[in-house]
């Protein structure tokens, strides 16, 4: 049975499972009643996981949450820092909750992120609001490589027909 004693205190715009656990992503600063900025991890019962502590969390909305191959959780949104480190509305947490130093988009999106893909090699595809990722053009879609660093190999181009082929040596997606 599913028991969320109080759940969270906003919109929840974001869920992914992993194995047992359910992880949020949304408005919320709270999930029953202890500080959850954004981001929470959830028993399979709803109730808060405590172990999974992601201090301060995201400064602003969690549009989108994903888990990856090694249970570490991908979250995309509106924020440009995730527990006082700077990230441009995208970061991975470790399964602890604390920041994954080892991803790091350095410069990230100029605007919001909304879907996070986790491709089987590691690949980390994102599609959102943002015209540019690491100040390059990347119109609403771009591919970072497992540690965060963007993948040049997918160009979505400008955004009129004629270029948005994708122009990837790893195919289509």
């Amino acid at each position: 049975d599913l028991n969320v004693n109080g759940g969270a205190n906003a919109a929840i715009r974001s869920v992914a499972i992993d194995n047992n656990a359910i992880y949020i992503g949304g408005d919320f600063t709270q999930y029953e009643g202890v500080s959850r900025n954004h981001v929470a991890r959830l028993n399979p019962n709803g109730s808060l996981d405590k172990n999974f502590d992601p201090s301060t969390a995201a400064n602003d909305l969690v549009n989108t949450v994903a888990v990856d191959s090694s249970s570490r959780l991908l979250i995309g949104g509106n924020f440009t820092a995730v527990a006082g480190v700077a990230r441009g509305r995208i970061a991975r947490l470790n399964v602890d909750g604390s920041v994954d130093g080892t991803f790091n988009p350095t410069l990230g999106a100029d605007g919001y992120v909304s879907a996070i893909a986790v491709q089987t090699a590691g690949g980390v595809v994102l599609g959102g609001g943002f015209q540019t990722m690491e100040s390059l053009p990347r119109n609403r879609f771009a591919r970072l490589q497992t540690i965060g660093l963007m993948d040049y190999s997918l160009n979505a181009g400008s955004g009129d027909r004629k270029s948005t082929r994708l122009n990837s040596s790893h195919g289509y997606i």
